[in-house]
């Protein structure tokens, strides 16, 4: 079974998703720390600049793309890790700069079919909630259930700017949802699977929501159907 759930940034989609996971016993996968992952690489690794992700060397792509290379990991306790080559690249991806890296490295067709083929390759194995920004419309259009989930402007900015707080960046609420504008802005414009409502999708407005609300509501409506 495929459960997608996607939405803009500080939606709460990947606790919700991750919590999901944890309670129907299926496999999580987190999208946007692939991409993460790639930005960070070719950031950290490569020495590119933001401009230069949105024309990435195609021999880099095929490098650090290679699944011998990079790999997806996720236990039952509801840890994720992300390696490559063995090291653990997962702590350093929670930052607004590999964030805006993965958001102009994912509109690249190279990037994307790897990534496909590797979700897909994942939920040939498992039971799988998948959360992201285009994984009902995109990256599993089929899928049995999918739920789309957003909140309020100014309660996504409260949530991301306790996010950055948490991670030692201190930002205002005003630069909060001038970030969260932004990086809307770039999701629904960009022309490869932009963000949008998936047909057939749930839609979830989590503004005065719990977490446990949330979760509780998509399953009640996987039960139903």
């Amino acid at each position: 079974m495929v459960i997608t759930i996607d939405g803009p940034s500080a939606s709460g989609k990947s606790t919700v998703a991750q919590t999901l996971a944890q309670k129907l016993g299926f496999y999580y996968i987190n999208t946007g720390l692939l991409y993460r992952a790639l930005a960070f690489l070719l950031l950290k690794r490569e020495g590119y600049t933001e401009q230069d992700l949105a024309h990435p060397r195609t021999e880099d792509l095929k490098r650090y793309l290679e699944l011998v290379h990079f790999s997806y990991h996720y236990n039952s306790t509801g840890h994720v890790t992300i390696t490559f080559e063995e090291l653990n690249i997962t702590p350093f991806l929670k930052d607004e700069e590999i964030d805006r890296g993965a958001s102009i490295i994912s509109v690249n067709p190279i990037v994307r079919k790897a990534l496909h083929e590797m979700q897909h390759h994942i939920k040939e194995k498992h039971d799988v909630v998948v959360e992201g920004r285009d994984t009902g419309s995109s990256v599993f259009p089929h899928a049995e259930h999918k739920f789309f989930l957003t909140a309020s402007l100014q309660e996504r900015a409260r949530r991301w700017k306790h996010m950055q707080e948490q991670r030692g960046h201190t930002v205002t609420l005003a630069q909060a949802q001038e970030s969260l504008k932004e990086r809307d802005r770039r999701d629904k414009e960009r022309d490869a699977a932009p963000l949008i409502v998936p047909k057939d999708a749930i839609e979830i407005d989590s503004t005065d929501m719990s977490i446990d609300q949330v979760v509780q509501e998509i399953m009640k409506h996987v039960r139903v159907r």
